[in-house]
C-alpha cells in the first residue's frame, strides 16, 4: 500500500468521524462530494469556451477543491520523497 493511499484512507477516516461527531457537517460533506461528482460528469462534456454557460461552474469549483484535497496535501508534502521524479518519467 503507497503512502498516497494511506493518506486518502486517512482523509476517508477523518471526513467520517467528523461526520459521524457533527451530523451537520456530514450533510455539507455529502453535498461536496455530490457536487464534485457532478463536476467530473460535467467535465468531459464542457462545450468549447465560448459555449460555456455558468449552470455547471460551482460543481467544477466543487471538483477542483476535492481534488485539491484528495491530492493536495500529499504532492504538497511529497511524502513519498519523489513524486515529481515519478511524474517526468
Amino acid at each position: 500500500m503507497t503512502k498516497l493511499n494511506i493518506y486518502r484512507a486517512c482523509l476517508l477516516l477523518l471526513l467520517a468521524g467528523v461526520a459521524y461527531a457533527w451530523p451537520i457537517v456530514g450533510i455539507i460533506i455529502l453535498a461536496w462530494w455530490g457536487g464534485a461528482l457532478i463536476g467530473l460528469l460535467v467535465k468531459g462534456k464542457t462545450p468549447p469556451q465560448w459555449q460555456v454557460r455558468p449552470t455547471f461552474q460551482d460543481t467544477q469549483g466543487c471538483l477542483s477543491m476535492w481534488l485539491y484535497v484528495w491530492n493536495g496535501f500529499y504532492v504538497w508534502k511529497d511524502l513519498d520523497n519523489d513524486y515529481w521524479k515519478k511524474d517526468a518519467k
